[in-house]
């Protein structure tokens, strides 16, 4: 966006005639001294707009003292993604029943900021197609982490915690603004490595260190602190192992943290979890239960597959296995 190239630009520097042209000063400066229209700015900044003077075949020319022949390029239309149709959801017989639902959401990033989140209410369905607008800055990507369940709501101004609920047989995929956090460690080896190693157990091993490990500090200390009121020995939870039913709600069995004989495991029903403050530990044991019956954990994790998988969305067989991701685009590492 021009205003947004205006705050942090002090030079712009073009790409003209194969070389790098210098214009010192920002957006605006730059597009006064071009002469560009609104129209030629919208086209600059979605690159359609060349500043190129000479035609294609000039430099041939000057160099050859000729005319060199002219081939046509072939025109390129849009990419085509392709992406799997979800499957459906056990439990789950209406495309109209909701499977996530938001009730008072409320956050701000510390309690001497502003609220980006305020009494935020919702309910999503498998027919649910949603998009969030908003300019920058304004929460999209916060309410998105949100209804993920990626980070800690805050209170709302009268001391209240709203929820978010979803169906336990829910799988979600989402793409973290920050993702690339995530490639890292990962930049100098292939997109192959980088799949096997993320989906070696038979599902997604970076989705749920998210989920498990606490966001910061501050939630680390609070579920320690609820942890001797509420577990076992005063002990916290190791790892829910399993998910089963008590009565009318759900109830995990759980692993407790110095008690490693599988005897001193016991089924505790969800409400106790979620009073432990382990919502986000529950939806981890939900997302491997979820992808162990979708077959994700039979899915073979074969260069052939992987390359498959890559394909559809326009990463070749060499791309796949012999590129570093350090060398790819920023579209391409998405």
């Amino acid at each position: 966006e021009p205003k947004f190239l205006n705050k942090i630009c002090t030079d712009i520097i073009a790409y003209v005639d194969k070389k790098l042209e210098y214009t010192a000063g920002d957006f605006s400066s730059f597009a006064a001294k071009k002469g560009l229209s609104k129209e030629q700015i919208d086209a600059m900044l979605s690159g359609n707009l060349s500043f190129d003077t000479k035609k294609e075949g000039e430099e041939g020319e000057e160099a050859e003292g000729g005319a060199s022949p002219k081939v046509a390029a072939p025109v390129a239309g849009p990419p085509k993604l392709s992406f799997p149709i979800p499957g459906s959801v056990e439990g789950v017989k209406s495309g109209s029943k909701s499977v996530l639902e938001a009730k008072n959401l409320w956050f701000r990033y510390s309690k001497d900021k502003d609220y980006l989140v305020r009494e935020c209410n919702l309910k999503l369905s498998l027919n649910s197609r949603v998009a969030i607008c908003g300019r920058n800055g304004c929460g999209k990507s916060t309410l998105m982490t949100l209804l993920c369940s990626e980070a800690c709501l805050s209170e709302s101004p009268e001391g209240a915690v709203g929820e978010v609920s979803r169906h336990c047989n829910l799988r979600m995929a989402y793409m973290k603004q920050d993702h690339l956090k995530a490639l890292g460690p990962f930049f100098d080896t292939s997109p192959f490595v980088y799949i096997t190693q993320r989906f070696k157990h038979g599902f997604d091993g970076d989705l749920q260190k998210r989920l498990v490990e606490p966001e910061d500090e501050e939630e680390a200390q609070r579920r320690k602190a609820l942890a001797k009121e509420h577990g076992k020995y005063g002990n916290e939870v190791e790892e829910l192992v399993s998910r089963t039913k008590m009565g009318t709600q759900l109830a995990y069995e759980v692993r407790w943290k110095g008690l490693d004989d599988p005897k001193q495991n016991t089924i505790e029903p969800i409400s106790k979890l979620k009073a432990m403050g382990l919502d986000k530990v529950v939806i981890a044991c939900d997302e491997r239960i979820a992808a162990k019956a979708a077959g994700l954990d039979q899915r073979p994790l074969t260069r052939r597959e992987v390359v498959r998988h890559c394909e559809a969305f326009g990463i070749d067989e060499e791309m796949c296995c012999n590129r570093q991701i350090r060398g790819f685009s920023a579209g391409q590492k998405v």
